[in-house]
């Protein structure tokens, strides 16, 4: 049987991880938010619960007494109807596509930068000239700068680019 059960908040994940080790199925959707934090230059990506506090959870009978020993869980659970089952599907179903879908972009934004070749075609994806072509000439990189910059032909000017703000053109 099905059960919605209320977590504390913030320990939504430490919860489906206890359950886990005890060997009750449960289901926390994840949600990727990118949130720029202090004085970072971009936001980074945070796992946050796609519905906060709440936890849903497979019980059986004899489950049902060791879940409620586990931390940060509350005492009262409450019991899943056969509509509340379809509708619970449909939503972890969108869930897990838009949880796909960034993580995606985010496992993009870790992988390795490549380097560019002289008079290579690049495509600009970021900034005031995105969606232009430009043409890479060489990296700059000065000592008052924390980050190299690059140097692009766009449409017959030159430019100084975010290396983050650019890729290969396909």
């Amino acid at each position: 049987m099905n059960y919605l059960g209320y977590a504390k908040s913030g320990h939504e994940f430490e919860v489906q991880d206890e359950l886990a080790d005890m060997g009750i199925s449960s289901w926390v959707g994840r949600v990727i938010e990118w949130k720029r934090v202090g004085k970072k230059r971009y936001p980074e990506p945070y796992e946050i619960p796609a519905l906060p506090n709440y936890i849903f959870m497979e019980l059986s009978p004899h489950n049902f007494h060791k879940a409620l020993t586990v931390r940060f869980l509350a005492s009262a659970l409450v019991a899943l109807g056969s509509l509340d089952r379809r509708g619970l599907a449909r939503f972890q179903g969108a869930v897990q596509a838009e949880y796909e879908e960034q993580d995606r972009l985010r496992r993009n934004r870790e992988m390795p930068r490549a380097e560019f070749k002289p008079g290579q075609t690049l495509e600009i994806i970021g900034g005031p000239f995105s969606e232009k072509v430009a043409t890479f000439r060489q990296v700059i990189e000065r000592s008052g700068q924390m980050h190299p910059k690059l140097e692009a032909d766009v449409e017959g000017m030159k430019l100084h680019l975010d290396p983050l703000d650019v890729r290969r053109a396909v």
